[in-house]
């Protein structure tokens, strides 16, 4: 999926952990050009894995006047652990659709609330796993539908 996301003009962050891979980093180097940037504050994009997540209030999300030079966090979700059962309403969803949303950090349902009410600034998300590609944009509303429960 990174190869149809990154070009010469996307700068990415990925979390240590990922980025060690050396043949992986590689590889994309070599494909897309990227810039890799060290700091969070300057990615276009920011890969993490659920253990690593970090959160939404230290990216970028934009201004009123430039919404896209927000950041898009790639979510690694193939190690999950845990989920919550979550339902997610917005534009561009017919109604509502349930869905297990990996858990991560403690407070990411609250942080996620107030990136919302940022619009048209915020963080858009991807979370990513070995079969699928969900896209949760800055415009959708998130519920805990139940606790959470292993994955």
């Amino acid at each position: 999926m990174e190869l149809t996301l990154f070009d010469i003009d996307t700068a990415v962050w990925h979390h240590p952990v990922l980025a060690q891979d050396e043949s992986a980093m590689g590889y994309l180097l070599f494909h897309t050009g990227l810039k890799r940037c060290t700091e969070l504050a300057d990615a276009d994009f920011v890969v993490a894995t659920v253990d690593s997540m970090p959160a939404l209030n230290e990216l970028r999300t934009g201004s009123d006047l430039s919404p896209q030079e927000s950041t898009t966090l790639v979510l690694d979700a193939r190690e999950m652990t845990g989920a919550h059962n979550c339902r997610a309403t917005g534009p561009g969803i017919n109604g509502e659709i349930e869905f297990l949303m990996p858990e991560t950090y403690a407070e990411f349902f609250e942080d996620w609330a107030a990136n919302h009410q940022l619009f048209p600034r915020g963080v858009d998300l991807l979370i990513v796993d070995e079969h699928s590609v969900m896209a949760l944009p800055r415009t959708t509303s998130l519920a805990i539908q139940e606790h959470k429960r292993e994955a």
